[in-house]
């Protein structure tokens, strides 16, 4: 009996170790050397919280080193409804987005949204919701969802913005587009998609023959 629990209780040990020196490879960004050491604290076998917390960082890690498919893998071992298991939802839809899985990528970024308390992370949920409904056709609902994280506000809203603007060109809804595109010039003046707005502006106006505002828009 006493030789099993010391063969338990080193099992423990050996668990702990690993983990924790994981750990501190992942914050030092050394993901590849990580790896192997969560990998020996999981496979000790010990369905612990210690277990799961090893596999939540082994997707993280992996995540970092763009290996999707074993960061799914690894997120899959979480129980359900742990902390653990909302707190990888984030990382979960941007393996699938990696992977142009865009379907998977809506659905984990909208359970992540239920567990969010962080504005800045739930802008970027909806700008990646709105980027995957993009992709995937449904334009409608990509301008629903830039919008949604322009109201949130955070450093992608001229991006938010500019697609916006162009899911309602795409839609075919030129009024809402047009405004969109002066939201960009007028909003963010210094921004990187400043130039594409005066083109896609500039041109829109000729779609709809409103030839004086082309010229103006073609001559800021």
């Amino acid at each position: 009996e006493a030789s099993k629990l010391n063969y338990l209780s080193n099992r423990l040990q050996y668990q702990k170790i690993c983990f924790f020196r994981a750990v501190q490879l992942f914050n030092d960004g050394m993901y590849n050397e990580a790896i192997p050491f969560l990998n020996k604290s999981i496979d000790v076998n010990i369905k612990n919280e210690l277990w799961y917390e090893a596999n939540y960082w082994r997707g993280e890690a992996y995540y970092q080193v763009n290996n999707y498919d074993n960061a799914l893998f690894s997120y899959k071992n979480l129980q359900l409804n742990s902390p653990l298991y909302y707190k990888s939802l984030y990382s979960k839809a941007y393996c699938y987005l990696k992977q142009e899985n865009y379907y998977n990528s809506i659905e984990s970024f909208l359970q992540a949204v239920k567990y969010c308390n962080d504005p800045m992370v739930l802008h970027d949920i909806y700008v990646r919701t709105g980027d995957s409904y993009f992709q995937l056709g449904k334009y409608q609902s990509a301008a629903e969802f830039f919008n949604k994280s322009i109201v949130v506000g955070g450093f992608q809203s001229d991006y938010a913005t500019y697609q916006k603007s162009t899911s309602y060109l795409l839609l075919e809804d030129y009024n809402n587009a047009i405004e969109s595109f002066q939201d960009v010039l007028n909003d963010f003046p210094n921004s990187n998609y400043i130039d594409d707005a005066i083109f896609d502006l500039g041109n829109l106006y000729i779609l709809t023959q409103n030839f004086e505002h082309a010229i103006s828009s073609f001559s800021r």
